[in-house]
């Protein structure tokens, strides 16, 4: 077991045997590693010469790499934003549309056509409108009634909608039974 103690201006190896100290003395040369007798650098030091870093090529290739990661996450995060919004804009359109088809349900809207009526509450870059068909259904006493929302941006450019149909009974047989019936108790 050997231990290597550096002095100024050379390097000196001591052999760890209480009984036998010797010492060996090499001088240092400019720009080369000292060595000790019987040791030879070994791996890297040998091939780099003893210096130490990186090289102009090794950090342009690295930042390369980086603003290569850099520039894909940023696309990522974009596409992440834009699907976020796309969905949201979808929620709220079956939204829409589900409140309107209650509307139309409960009697409060009425089933007359309606073609791209605009919500009230429309605000921001875009306009929510709105549509109604209802048609006679192939079952008689049955109506079709379709809902359809949509998110209008600029000049008919749709981003999203969203459709429901529902079959209802014809609110017209009840009334056309109950005038019958109070005819006929006249």
């Amino acid at each position: 077991m050997k231990r290597v103690h550096r002095q100024v201006g050379r390097l000196v190896s001591i052999s760890a045997a209480p009984d036998q100290v010797r010492a060996r003395q090499t001088h240092l040369n400019p720009g080369r590693r000292a060595t000790v007798q019987g040791c030879e650098p070994t791996g890297s030091a040998r091939k780099t010469g003893g210096r130490a870093g990186i090289t102009l090529l090794e950090v342009l290739v690295s930042v390369a790499i980086f603003l290569g990661a850099l520039t894909t996450i940023m696309q990522l995060l974009s596409i992440g934003k834009r699907a976020e919004m796309m969905t949201r804009l979808q929620t709220e359109a079956i939204m829409r549309c589900e409140a309107k088809m209650a509307e139309v349900v409960s009697g409060v809207q009425p089933l007359d056509s309606i073609s791209d009526e605009a919500f009230p509450d429309s605000e921001g870059s875009g306009v929510w409108q709105w549509s109604l068909e209802s048609s006679t259904a192939d079952t008689s006493g049955l109506l079709q009634v379709t809902v359809r929302v949509r998110y209008v941006l600029q000049e008919d450019d749709e981003v999203t909608s969203f459709e429901l149909q529902r079959y209802l009974r014809d609110p017209q047989i009840f009334i056309d039974a109950a005038l019958t019936s109070s005819e006929d108790s006249e």
